[in-house]
């Protein structure tokens, strides 16, 4: 599925997308029509390409004439493009944007004192982000919780994804805590074009509706002013997630822990070809070397056999849903989180169905069928 301009309008001085009346979100929402998508031309559309090959990033050309020279009296104040190259690195930046939130019914089940405030899940997030040097997954993974969960209830009402197990009203898997790290069996391919940044308290994960938000740092001549380093590419998803309610069952916990990295397009990296599309001269010195140069291995996903976390070998091909599969496969938890998983397991009839599944860095509970 490719995009059209009719497909979907800019919006501008949006921060709440919950349906609000904007006469009482106090929001000045300006909508510019879409005239033209350009993709760039070296992004890969079909099956193996995608974010992971690089270039992702599009170009939306809209009728802005009804903004034009009245920014400041609409209050919308858009972030500059990056100058060419900065004198020093930028460690530090903000990520913002929107998730997509939870489903209603999910929190009406395991995390009720949250719908009284479902319409925050909708709010304009800001995050800290530190900026790795360069694109890096982690050497090892944490096998213990790094979530306190003194006062949260287990069992009969929490939703838990820990590296072993998602948990659904259930006791805690067991596993090794005789050390604290776990060898991370991934290398991620990080394209050339892109850097990586993380969360700064390593406690918020990115999921659905965070594709394409920008992380700004500040200008270095003129700080007051914000520019945009990159745009989200892609994500490797949650070490930690945990939704449930207090013991009392007074007070809900949406709690989450992530060292993983988030790779974001270079915006310095396109200026060239920004510029030409907007029939704009542009002289490019000499490019960053996260403009040219990959990280990571990009034989990863290819690696045979494929291992998980827990040093255990994916079986294929499967079948879920009733659909063959012949490598990891996105699954859908509640319509609301996506997790790539394989079985692990092998059974001695198609009729019975394998319930223990890892992922590379992952795992979790579910109901696979391994072809025999």
């Amino acid at each position: 599925f490719l995009m059209t301009p009719d497909d979907a309008d800019i919006i501008c001085g949006e921060w709440n997308t919950a349906d609000i009346p904007e006469d009482q979100s106090g929001e000045t929402n300006v909508r510019l029509p879409i005239q033209k998508i350009v993709r760039h031309p070296g992004f890969q559309t079909k099956k193996g390409g995608g974010p992971i090959k690089g270039n992702d990033i599009a170009i939306f050309k809209v009728d802005d004439s009804f903004i034009a020279n009245r920014s400041r009296s609409l209050k919308l104040r858009p972030a500059c493009l990056p100058l060419q190259k900065r004198t020093t690195r930028a460690t530090r930046g903000i990520h913002t944007g929107w998730s997509s939130p939870p489903p209603y019914h999910i929190l009406e089940k395991y995390a009720p004192p949250y719908l009284y405030s479902y319409t925050d899940f909708s709010k304009q997030w800001h995050l800290s982000m530190d900026i790795m040097e360069r694109c890096e997954d982690p050497q090892t993974y944490r096998t213990t919780n790094p979530i306190p969960d003194s006062d949260i209830k287990i069992g009969g009402g929490a939703i838990l994804c820990l590296p072993c197990a998602l948990v659904i009203g259930a006791t805690l898997p067991q596993y090794d805590t005789t050390t604290d790290k776990r060898p991370n069996p991934s290398n991620t391919s990080y394209p050339s074009g892109t850097f990586c940044a993380k969360e700064s308290s390593r406690t918020s994960c990115f999921s659905q509706g965070d594709s394409g938000s920008p992380l700004m740092v500040r200008e270095e001549t003129r700080p007051q002013r914000f520019v945009v380093e990159g745009i989200l590419s892609f994500v490797k998803g949650c070490e930690r997630f945990l939704l449930s309610v207090s013991v009392d069952e007074t007070r809900a916990f949406m709690k989450q822990y992530s060292n993983l990295p988030t790779a974001y397009t270079k915006l310095s990296c396109f200026l060239p070809w920004i510029a030409s599309e907007h029939n704009l001269d542009y002289e490019q010195g000499e490019p960053e070397t996260q403009c040219v140069q990959a990280a990571g291995d990009p034989d990863d996903k290819d690696k045979s056999p494929c291992k998980t976390d827990f040093n255990t070998t994916c079986i294929f091909p499967f079948f879920y849903n009733d659909q063959k599969y012949t490598e990891c496969v996105l699954i859908t938890i509640f319509d609301w989180v996506y997790l790539p998983r394989c079985p692990v397991r092998d059974i001695t009839t198609k009729k019975r169905w394998n319930q223990f599944i890892h992922r590379c860095g992952h795992s979790f509970w579910h109901q696979f069928q391994v072809i025999s």
